[in-house]
């Protein structure tokens, strides 16, 4: 009896899993009906495509052209015709070394590092170094590579002249009121470190960079430096955020606590005067009526003379 029942519940469930088993059907793996793609993994002679990869080669080759084809050059573009071969089945370092050779090779073609590619009718000439560091250029004739790397593409032409120094200040700015004067039909640019003044006259541009040089040089020697302008210009003016009808005088060279003293100083002497100041970063400017700049500046000059040199 026990043998006859077990005879019978296995032939049932040997009914049921053969039910289960699914029909064959001509049409599955093939990727028509949904969940094709998981029974196409196990069938032979399917390719899967690798669409990451396709995608990097895609990209990759619109960068640059493989070495077995030459490359399309358009015409009067002559950055094209520089063209590194990449592999896309090189490794990633490879591929990535060729790119960075791409990149370098586009920017030195185009001039950016320096003055490859460009003609200058005339080199420039320094007029002088000055013992604090301070250089005086004169450039006959400006060069269109020149204005590029100025931004001054519409001086091309004119004769330019470039002073420059090592440290940050505006001691430049109040000895160009003076300066100007020799030469008021230019144009100029005062920067941080340096001023560009430009001009169409060619002998007085270098006669001008000349005695801007001597008086430069002979600033130089002192230890620190002061300046004054009796009547700034509108520019100046500007520059120091200054009203009109005052006088300026400028200290440079000078730390922020020796500024304070100083001043402190100053303030004691002449404590009945309104004196306007500004400290900045190794300089401070006063500003007031000129008899009253004037008398600061004596008491300045002498303090410094008798406790700082």
């Amino acid at each position: 009896m026990a043998d006859m029942m077990k005879n019978i519940i296995e032939e049932v469930l040997y009914k049921g899993e053969k039910q289960k088993q699914p029909q064959t059907d001509p049409l599955a793996g093939i990727g028509i009906q949904g969940g094709a793609s998981k029974q196409a993994a196990g069938i032979p002679n399917i390719s899967r495509p690798n669409y990451q990869r396709q995608k990097q080669q895609n990209r990759l080759g619109s960068i640059a052209a493989p070495s077995s084809s030459s490359p399309q050059v358009r015409p009067g573009n002559q950055e094209s015709q520089r063209v590194v071969s990449i592999q896309t089945d090189a490794p990633v370092e490879q591929r990535l070394s060729a790119l960075h050779r791409l990149a370098i090779s586009q920017v030195t073609q185009r001039g950016v590092a320096g003055y490859r590619g460009s003609t200058t009718a005339e080199e420039p000439r320094l007029i002088g170094k000055t013992r604090g560091e301070e250089y005086v250029w004169f450039y006959p004739s400006v060069s269109s590579m020149l204005g590029q790397l100025l931004n001054k593409q519409n001086q091309v032409g004119c004769s330019a002249g470039i002073i420059n120094r090592e440290q940050a200040g505006d001691g430049l700015v109040f000895l160009m009121e003076e300066w100007l004067k020799l030469l008021p039909d230019a144009s100029y640019e005062i920067l941080p470190h340096a001023v560009q003044v430009f001009s169409n006259d060619r002998e007085r541009m270098k006669q001008f960079l000349e005695d801007a040089y001597r008086d430069l040089n002979r600033r130089s020697i002192q230890t620190k430096k002061i300046y004054k302008v009796e009547q700034p210009s509108r520019f100046l003016q500007q520059h120091l955020n200054i009203s009109d009808g005052v006088s300026a005088a400028l200290v440079e060279d000078i730390s922020y606590f020796n500024s304070i003293a100083l001043l402190e100083r100053c303030f004691a002497k002449f404590s009945d005067m309104p004196i306007s100041y500004d400290i900045r970063e190794n300089e401070f400017v006063i500003t007031g009526q000129p008899s009253i700049v004037d008398s600061a500046v004596q008491q300045i000059k002498q303090d410094i003379e008798q406790l700082l040199v």
